[in-house]
């Protein structure tokens, strides 16, 4: 027999967040809104609305998609919020424990499809080390990308693909079994 008392989560709300358009691009949003509707109806839970970031940043607390699901929880419309994974909602620790608490006071639930909820202390723990490691493994690729393009400039190469007024830029070719052939400025006579 169950308790009157207690709220069973029906309604949801779901939140999917990519970070460049190469994933937008690749339909990787696409991949976490269906799990998430699988999810969803394996588990008797009606999505009421999808919040979506494409091409925002999960270091960034400002995205017009999370902010607003912040604001429509505060209108009861829905009893918890479904994310793929806890670095979808965002790759500062900090900023996972403060939208989770910020749900939570507003009687908002938070499900993850890749994380079970925590029943005690120690499942709380390990959420918070995975939201510490998103946030370690979103520096490593930035920093990797930052080394990479590095590289690229001092070996001579361009890695702007928006041309100087006066010139025209003429992309990076790869051919098969043919060296790669570096992207380059040419004058552009109309305007030049």
């Amino acid at each position: 027999m169950t308790n009157s008392t207690e709220k069973t989560t029906r309604l949801i709300a779901v939140y999917a967040r990519v970070s460049t358009a190469n994933q937008e691009k690749e339909g990787t949003i696409e991949n976490q809104l269906a799990e998430m509707r699988k999810y969803a109806m394996e588990n008797g839970y009606i999505i009421v609305k999808e919040y979506l970031d494409s091409g925002w940043s999960g270091m960034r607390l400002d995205r017009p998609g999370l902010d607003d699901l912040r604001r429509d929880a505060r209108s009861g419309m829905w009893d918890a919020v479904l994310c793929y994974d806890p670095d979808r909602l965002t790759r500062v620790f900090w900023s996972q424990e403060l939208v989770t608490d910020e749900l939570q006071k507003v009687g908002i639930n938070i499900l993850y499809v890749t994380t079970p909820p925590p029943k005690n202390e120690e499942d709380q723990m390990l959420r918070g080390m995975k939201g510490i490691f998103a946030q370690y493994e979103h520096g490593k690729i930035a920093e990797r990308f930052r080394i990479g393009k590095l590289r690229t400039i001092s070996e001579g190469h361009i890695m702007v693909s928006t041309p100087l007024y006066g010139y025209i830029h003429v992309p990076t070719v790869r051919t098969p079994g043919q060296p790669k052939v570096y992207g380059y400025y040419k004058i552009n006579e109309e305007e030049a």
